[in-house]
């Protein structure tokens, strides 16, 4: 299954515009379902320019296309119960771009992976809690 950041953000985007109405509450579980389940699948990985910029030992990543996922990150830090950016261990992750604390592109690269793991085991785990 290829993930579909596009789709993934506008399905965030609807997200938020269900919650306002109470009256849509299974679309919105179907939604916010849906949303989960693309993050936790194995072939999840947010979609950033091979090239990266590195600064005073931190390494920042863009999304391709100059994409941002503002929904998306807002979806993630609800479901987390934190702020935007969201950081998991040394990653930041925002709406425009992804910082890894690590000075070295495959030490960063590396570092990134994992602490997107992580963040797939949160995701997973509050939403096991919560249904």
């Amino acid at each position: 299954m290829t993930i579909n950041f596009v789709e993934l953000e506008n399905d965030a985007k609807r997200f938020f515009e269900l919650k306002q109405n109470d009256k849509m509450r299974s679309e919105l579980n179907e939604i916010a379902i849906s949303i989960i389940d693309q993050i936790s699948s194995p072939e999840f990985a947010f979609p950033i320019q091979h090239q990266s910029v590195v600064s005073n030992g931190v390494t920042s990543y863009i999304y391709e296309n100059n994409l941002t996922f503002p929904n998306l990150i807002e979806f993630i830090a609800d479901l987390l119960h934190t702020k935007i950016p969201v950081i998991i261990n040394t990653a930041t992750f925002g709406p425009g771009e992804i910082m890894v604390n690590k000075e070295g592109r495959h030490e960063a690269l590396q570092e990134l992976n994992s602490c997107v793991k992580d963040l797939q085991m949160l995701i997973r785990g509050k939403a096991n809690y919560s249904h």
